[in-house]
Formats: C-alpha cells, structure tokens, sequence
C-alpha cells in the first residue's frame, strides 16, 4: 500500500521533526555535505524548507526533507534527502514538484541545484524532474569534486514568452461570451416558406424556428427577404404569411453602395460565370442581394436550400467570406443535452475518480487556496444556460485532485475548464492526463467545441501535459486554449466536418482533404484572420482527440483478446470505462499494446491502429475501437520501464512471443466505435483475405476510411 503523505511548510509544524531531519542530514553529509545544526533552525525560521510525512499510520514519521535558498528571481535547492525506507518512490520528487509549485506562484523564473557528478543517482533525480544540465565546475578542495550545475526553467509567464508562443503557435481568438451571445443565422426564403407552408421540408423548418424560440440562436432576415414577399403578394394587409415575415428580425441597414457593389460581384460569380439560365433576373438579383446583406453583417452563416448557391459556398466563404448551410446543418450544431455527463466512478489503483458536486469543488478549492473568482466561477450551481462537469479523485475520503468543466448550451460554445492536482500527489501527471482527456471528451461529445483552460499558477505538469495535448497560449487571456473535434474525420465526413468546426468554432480548413504531399504544410486560418500553414500531426493535436484519415495513410489491424478488450478499450457495453481496478493503463490517454517484435514492421508511428476483437473467448469477432500509434519499440521482457508496464492492462507479457523480447507500442487518440465491424464485413470491402485476424496486418488507408465510416455509421 502507497504511504498517505503530505507536505508541511509551517515552521511550528516542520519544528516537530526537527531530530529526524538532522539525523537523516547526517546519514546523507558524505553525499550532500555537512549541515550544521544552525543551518538547519535557520532554514525553519526563514520558511526555506519542506518537508514530506507519512500519516498512514498511528504516528507520522519523515519522509523526506528539501531545504532552498535564493533570491529573487531565482531560486536553489540546497539540499534534498529522503529516508532510506522510503526510497525508490518518488518522494523527492513529491517535493521538487511542491518546491516548483510555490515559486511559481511567486513569479520566481529559474531554480537550480548543484550536483557532484559522481552521485550518478542525484544526477538521474534531477535529469528525470525537468532539470538541465549547464556546465561543470570545479568543487571544493578537499573532495576535488566536480559539480554539474543544473537548471529548470519555471512555467512562470513573462512578456518573452507570450511573444514566443504568440508568434509559433495559433490564436484561436478567445473572448468572453455570454450566455446570450448566440452566433446568427440569415434565412433564404424558401426556408421561411417551409414553416409558413405545409411542405416535405416543413418538419426541420419547424425546429430552426423552435431552436430561435428557445433563445439557442438567432434567425434573422434581410431587406430583400421582405422586398421579394412584397413583390409576390396580393394584398398585404391580409397576407399572414408576409405579415408573420414583418416580425422577424432584421439585419440593419448596410451602406447603399457597398451593398450594391458586392450583390454585383456575387450575382456575377454564381449565375452569370456558371452560365445559370436566370442571370440577370430579378430573383437572381434577389438571391445575391441577400447573400451581400448576409456578408456585410457578418453573419454567421446564410441558410437556404437553394441547389446552386449551396455549390458555390465553398468560394463564396473563400472569395466573399459569407458561410453557406443548410438547415439540416444548422440543427446539427445545435445543443441537445450537448455534454454527456457520465456518472460512473472510476476505480484505480487505490483511488476513486468520481463525480462531485458543487459543495465539493468549492471545499476543495478553498482548502487549496484559489482564488475567489475562480470559486466564484468554477464552484456554482447549474444554470439554464450551461451545462457542469465536476470530477474529483480521492482516496478514503480525501480529495486531491479537482477538475470542473463549464460548457454553454450555445451553437458556438466556448467551454471553461479548470483541472487542479494537489502537488503533494504521488501521480500527478496520471491524474492530470485523465482529467484533461476525460473533460474534452465529454465538452466534444456531440460536437466540435472550442475549450479554454484556466492556468492556476504552481501546476506546471498541467501547463505541460496541456501543451502536449494541443493547447496553445492565447493572445487575449493568459489561459491556454484548444479546438476539440471528439471523433475521426476521414475524407468521406470531411466536409461536413470542416462546416462543423467552422460554424462552432471559427476555424477555417481547406474545403479539400490535404493530399499526400500536402501532409506537412497545408493552411488553416481562425477567426482573427490568421493564416498559416500546419502539418497534419500539429492539427490532429490542436482537434484532439480526433483522428484525421486520409485515403494515403495506411494502417494496421491488431488482434485483441475479449479481457483485453473490456479493459483497456471498454468494448463491452456492460462495462464502464476505467473500472480496471488496479489498473493505471484505464486513466491513461496514452496506452500500450504488446505483441511480438515480428509485428514491428506494420506498427508504424502516426498510422491507425484498429482493435480487432478476436472470436475466442466469445469475443464479438469485429474490429471494436481504433487509436493512433505513437511509437514501438523492442524490449527484452525482464527489462520493460515502468511507465510501459502501467499503460499495458497485461500482467504478463511473457506469452506474447516465443522468444526473450516484445514489442511494446504506445497509442493516443483512442476511440471505440459506435457499431463495431465484422470479419464478414471487412472480407466484404477487401479489407482482409479469407484467413483469421490472427496476427498484426497492414490495411490500405482507404480500408481505414472504409472501416472507420462503417464504424460510425449512425453513431
């Protein structure tokens, strides 16, 4: 059993271990130095030490101490020592961690520490918590060491680094919305004349008027609209249907002239360049009189049936900057229940990940001292308007890790989210990575969404593990930001995808899948107009967790045992994910499967990696889920790292080859399919031979995209 620690930094209370703290400096004088009993009191007194104690039994004992120094802005460590009973289990780390924390909070830059370069094991300590090596120098006389100067930047923000990220990253162009800050929609008139007639398009008609009701958007009309019911109506005042189109909105008036100029140019594009048979009639005239409006407004989207407008919208949003949808479309986007709350706990490995509510949060975050507009924000009660995720992972009724998610029931959400660990936590980086991974899913569960998370200063393993996942430092606020996609795009969803995002959340991609060649540059641009090129593994960060198939990225198929299967990828409908008790691989975005080294070949990083659920052991015989592979490596099975063996669900990996070695690859981006695929259907599209999934096999990208579309069928 792990020990119960926390970490002390009041004096009265570090005063209490004062003996043990000097005895164990005394055990460890040979390899840190002798400390004198002042230097010690002092270190109490001036608040320059931490230190960690175990309370998992009837008495707390020490377990490790950390006493620094410096000034401002930066700080060393003087000294680190953990008890020898206690070694070998991150406890020092628990300390550097708390120590990075604090400095930050402080706006400290850089702390460093001074290592003799013959304590092999202090060298791989600091190495291994975020410390870089910056020269040698020579020691004192009496030993004739040589000591290695180390140094960790701190994640504390300065001018130079909002310029740096500024200027290599994306601005998603993050501003507060409110919950009536609705994106606007301007209505074609066929669609009005679906609601105000009995017609085969009536029903969705219907539900957009229904959704403008409810306040979920805005439905308004332009001049023409009205202008071109006129034209056609006997007699106004007895006309209910021109009379219920009077009392819609409106766009407000655009400049006469430039209105003119641009219905010219759209009228020219769409019906006069396409050689359309109505050119210059007055409803082609009409139609781009509305289109201009729509653009001057800067609306949202213009929504229409109309056949030849909607062929055009791809250059219309290129050329002329206005978005082209359909009904249907727009409805897609809408809130429904948009975020699906799950409330099964999950169980690790001496730990609840579990649902919380309000009164929690606002317990934990107050124990943790954040700030009162952060409780204000993160620590409410529901509302009408928006929907809120709350989790908490404890341990015998201890909270040590928080994360709220707040997303609006808004067509263009911008979700909150704040995830905070106690730094005293042993895993901190495994709690952090399932609640950043657990929260997008659940913000992109029906939808593209764009998500903020708010940076609390001393969680720099948040900082980091978010970076990695795709945030990025934002212009206009200090927190990091990141566009989720929550599913595969492949290139047959590819356009209804990229109006998706487009609609919810401004980004703008090619109306084209990139093509091979296309792989490592192809542009993007965002709301603020910015324009840059990315490669398809930067955009598959910044939308993930998603999967971007093109029809030129092969895969490969790998067969999955049922166990294995209810484990690691939660096929079976019967069982919550992440109740793998004793399991860290379930908390992790990032997993790992074994094979033989045989496979080594078609396990390639960046392809698709699809599970097949073999038939033995009553498996459903069908591929059931699909990731991403980060890398393979080949490992001798006595010697697998740790951090391999806690993202396998494996006990054992001796059975997986014949001979002393495996091939353990790493995968992300995980996602179980709605409708898993048969082995008769994937003999059907030529996906596999006659034989039995047995082994690792290649599968062409178009079999992917095939696979993937069929898994998605209707889901």
């Amino acid at each position: 059993m792990r020990p119960k620690v926390n970490v002390e930094k009041d004096p009265q209370r570090i005063a209490h271990f004062f003996e043990e703290i000097r005895a164990l400096a005394d055990s460890e004088r040979n390899g840190l130095g002798f400390l004198p009993v002042k230097a010690i009191r002092d270190a109490i007194d001036r608040r320059k030490m931490l230190i960690l104690v175990d309370r998992s039994g009837e008495q707390e004992r020490l377990v490790a101490y950390l006493l620094y120094s410096g000034v401002f802005p930066n700080a060393k460590v003087q000294q680190i020592a953990t008890v020898e009973t206690y070694r070998q289990q991150g406890m020092a780390s628990i300390l550097i961690r708390h120590l990075v924390n604090e400095l930050e909070k402080f706006g400290y830059m850089t702390i460093r520490a001074d290592v003799a370069s013959d304590l092999d094991s202090a060298l791989a300590f600091y190495a291994k918590n975020g410390f870089e090596r910056v020269r040698t120098q020579a020691g004192g006389a009496s030993k004739k060491r040589q000591i290695v100067l180390h140094v960790r930047n701190l994640e504390t923000e300065t001018l130079f680094t909002r310029l740096t990220d500024t200027e290599q990253g994306i601005d998603l162009g993050i501003r507060r919305r409110s919950a009536g800050d609705r994106p606007f929609f301007v209505l074609d008139l066929n669609v009005y004349l679906d609601l105000a007639k009995n017609r085969s398009n009536s029903d969705d008609a219907r539900r957009l008027f229904g959704a403008a009701m409810a306040h979920e958007i805005r439905l308004v009309v332009a001049d023409e609209f009205v202008k071109e019911l006129r034209r056609s109506s006997n007699e106004e005042t007895n006309d209910p249907i021109l009379q219920l189109a009077l009392r819609l909105p409106r766009l407000p008036k655009a400049d006469f002239s430039q209105q003119q100029t641009l219905t010219k140019q759209i009228h020219d594009f769409i019906f006069v360049q396409s050689g359309a048979s109505k050119a210059e009639s007055p409803q082609a005239i009409s139609d781009a009189g509305h289109l201009a409006h729509a653009t001057l407004a800067r609306a949202s989207a213009f929504v229409t049936r109309d056949g030849r407008i909607l062929d055009a919208r791809s250059v219309l949003l290129k050329r002329f900057g206005i978005d082209v949808v359909t009904v249907e479309e727009v409805l897609s986007i809408l809130p429904s229940d948009q975020v699906q709350n799950s409330t099964m706990p999950h169980l690790g490995r001496g730990f609840v990940c579990d649902v919380a509510n309000c009164e929690t949060v606002r317990s934990y975050m107050s124990s943790q001292f954040l700030s009162s507009q952060i409780i204000s924000e993160f620590a409410t009660e529901d509302g009408h308007s928006v929907d809120c995720i709350r989790r908490v992972i404890h341990q015998d009724g201890d909270t040590f890790a928080c994360a709220v998610l707040l997303a609006p029931r808004n067509p263009k959400p911008i979700c909150r989210m704040i995830v905070h660990i106690r730094p005293e936590v042993l895993d901190v980086e495994l709690y952090t990575d399932h609640l950043l991974d657990a929260l997008l899913r659940e913000a992109s569960a029906t939808a593209a969404t764009t998500v903020e998370l708010e940076c609390v200063a001393g969680q720099s393993a948040l900082i980091r593990i978010a970076r990695a996942r795709g945030f990025l430092r934002q212009q206009s606020t200090s927190s990091l930001a990141k566009i989720v996609m929550g599913r595969p795009i492949t290139a047959t969803n590819w356009i209804s995808a990229i109006r998706e995002l487009r609609i919810r959340t401004d980004l703008q991609l090619p109306s084209k899948m990139p093509e091979e060649d296309q792989a490592e540059a192809f542009p993007i641009s965002t709301i603020q107009n910015q324009s840059i090129n990315i490669s398809l593994k930067d955009l598959e960060d910044l939308l993930g967790p998603t999967l971007l198939i093109r029809p030129d990225r092969n895969g490969v198929i790998v067969p999955i045992t049922k166990d294995y299967s209810k484990l690691l990828l939660d096929a079976d409908p019967q069982m919550s994910f992440g109740l793998t008790d004793d399991k860290d691989a379930a908390f992790f975005s990032r997993k790992a499967y074994v094979n033989t080294p045989r496979a080594a070949n078609a396990m390639r990083p960046e392809s698709p990696i699809l599970f097949y659920e073999s038939m033995s052991s009553n498996g459903v015989g069908a591929i059931v889920a699909v990731g991403r592979i980060v890398d393979a490596v080949i490992l001798n099975k006595q010697d697998i790292p740790d951090d391999a063996l806690r993202r396998l669900v494996v006990e054992d990996v001796h059975g997986f080859s014949t001979s002393e070695d495996v091939l353990v690859t790493s995968f992300d981006n995980l996602f179980v399919f709605p409708n898993s695929v048969s082995i008769r259907e994937l003999r059907k599209m030529g996906a596999v031979d006659g034989a039995n999934l047995v082994t690792a096999k290649k599968v062409t990208g178009q079999s992917v995209t095939e696979i993937l579309d069929r898994g998605w069928r209707n889901g």
